[in-house]
């Protein structure tokens, strides 16, 4: 079952298609739908027209713009799969990908920072910089690369990261979130019968936030403690 709708991107003429595959519900479409709205109304004037006229030309090179949701984007029937990407952004930056299974449990402060993420990879491309082409020279901008140790492939998640950031929205709570409410065990997210605190969650998650190169999004390598 697959369902469609098409929205046009807030003040420009541009459509972009919502797809929701695998039985994904029009609610749960809209949700996404809206706190797209949400991103895109904190990205700065000039990033939104550099990623509009991006996509507007990939459109014109056959690869319309769109948001596809899966129950799981790698078609893995594992509950809570903790070694798949919660999103991930294809087609020259055209369309975005989300795994569902695992972004239903955010809340919306968590799914608009893994949007802005995705949005960053776009403007990446229309910047004309991807997984392959990106130089440590390219982050100049962002003083704390040299923390983050991790093959030059990497830096696109990095990049992606701090321009989440700089639209206002910040990747780590999505950390946070999964530390603070799940165990990964054996690659699969574990609900706890308890929470970890909230605050010591978060400053876990940050001091221990590394993006993984072979992956199309980020995940945390945390030592489950209980």
């Amino acid at each position: 079952m697959c369902l469609s709708q098409t929205f046009t991107l807030p003040g420009y003429d541009l459509a972009v298609e919502t797809i929701g595959r695998d039985g994904i519900q029009k609610s749960e479409m809209e949700r996404l739908t809206e706190n797209l709205f949400f991103v895109w109304s904190h990205i700065s004037p000039a990033d939104k027209d550099c990623i509009a006229n991006h996509w507007d030309k990939t459109k014109n090179a056959g690869y319309p713009v769109c948001m596809e949701i899966f129950e799981s984007i790698y078609g893995n029937e594992e509950a809570l799969s903790s070694t798949e990407p919660w999103g991930t952004t294809i087609c020259r930056g055209a369309a975005i990908q989300y795994c569902w299974k695992i972004c239903r449990l955010f809340p919306d402060k968590c799914l608009q920072a893994l949007i802005a993420h995705e949005i960053g990879h776009v403007y990446q491309w229309a910047i004309g910089k991807n997984r392959l082409d990106m130089k440590r020279e390219d982050l100049n901008e962002f003083k704390d690369l040299e923390q983050f140790p991790m093959l030059d492939n990497g830096l696109v998640e990095f990049h992606a990261d701090k321009m989440a950031l700089r639209w206002g929205f910040d990747p780590v709570l999505i950390h946070a979130f999964l530390f603070q409410r799940y165990n990964d065990r054996e690659g699969k997210y574990v609900l706890r019968k308890k929470p970890r605190n909230e605050t010591r969650a978060y400053n876990r998650a940050k001091k221990e936030h590394r993006w993984s190169p072979e992956m199309d999004c980020a995940r945390l390598n945390l030592v489950n403690n209980s």
